[in-house]
């Protein structure tokens, strides 16, 4: 779910967007405590925030192209292992490109 706002030029949109984002997270960590390996692993549901750009264009009245990139971001997931600390940053960069056709 985001936002948008934009510019339309004639038959082309000009837009960005922002909008609250959820993801499911997995941190894995290997150690060895006391000499004997160890894999620690926490998983996490996360929220944060999405930000995107993009166009549409109107070929005819039915066809509309479409192209978007999307930043989401979903802060550091930390893990403890004993008196070690550890921290993962969540961030996804996504393109996408469409292709629609209006009935």
């Amino acid at each position: 779910m985001k936002a948008r706002v934009g510019l339309a030029f004639q038959d082309t949109l000009i837009y960005v967007a922002a909008g609250p984002a959820w993801a499911n997270s997995t941190l894995d960590v290997g150690s060895r405590l006391g000499g004997v390996p160890t894999v620690v692993s926490e998983s996490a549901y996360r929220s944060g925030i999405a930000v995107a750009t993009g166009v549409e264009h109107m070929f005819t009245p039915n066809w509309v192209g479409r192209g978007q990139i999307q930043y989401s971001d979903f802060g550091t997931q930390h893990l403890e292992i004993g008196t070690d600390g550890f921290g993962q940053q969540t961030s996804i960069v996504e393109a996408t490109v469409g292709l629609a056709y209006k009935f």
